[in-house]
């Protein structure tokens, strides 16, 4: 995968989170992997016009932490920790959706297969962020994993959408 591409979706991964969950990147800091023992990772795959997974991994706190985001509550909240997967399996619906539409622009139609959580255990973090479309962020000071698996690659730069692609423009 080009630097091109990875900065494209490392792009859709901060502004999701930023957006939909109230969590902010550091920007220009290298996460320590190694601060978590085990990661809540959520995955996913999808078909159409291309087929591929994308997965995302969080420290378990920061998962509590999206699901009280979600839920209005505290991240302490039993609540909170109860949804925690389903939490990581929300924001990386989105994520997958929004990943596909830039990499592939709006018109091409995308099935997702069933969403899936478990734990990852830190040392496959440091396997995932070493994969070909692996990458790893410092979320508030924590690691936060994506990798985006596309078998064949992924199309090099912005995908056009003019009147063609997209549809007259008002």
């Amino acid at each position: 995968m080009d630097e091109n591409t990875r900065t494209r979706i490392g792009n859709v991964l901060l502004e999701v989170l930023e957006k939909q969950a109230f969590l902010f990147v550091d920007p220009g800091e290298d996460p320590d992997l190694a601060s978590v023992d085990v990661y809540l990772a959520a995955s996913v795959g999808f078909a159409g016009a291309a087929a591929g997974r994308v997965s995302l991994a969080v420290p378990s706190a920061m998962a509590a932490e999206l699901a009280s985001n979600f839920l209005g509550c505290e991240p302490d909240d039993p609540a909170a920790a109860a949804q925690a997967a389903d939490a990581c399996k929300e924001i990386l619906n989105i994520v997958c959706g929004h990943i596909l539409t830039e990499l592939y622009g709006p018109t091409p139609v995308f099935d997702l297969g069933d969403l899936e959580a478990g734990p990852l255990a830190a040392t496959e973090a440091a396997d995932w962020s070493a994969a070909e479309g692996g990458m790893a962020f410092s979320v508030e000071g924590s690691p936060v994993l994506l990798r985006v698996d596309i078998p064949g690659g992924v199309p090099p730069g912005p995908q056009p959408c003019g009147p063609q692609a997209c549809g007259p423009q008002a």
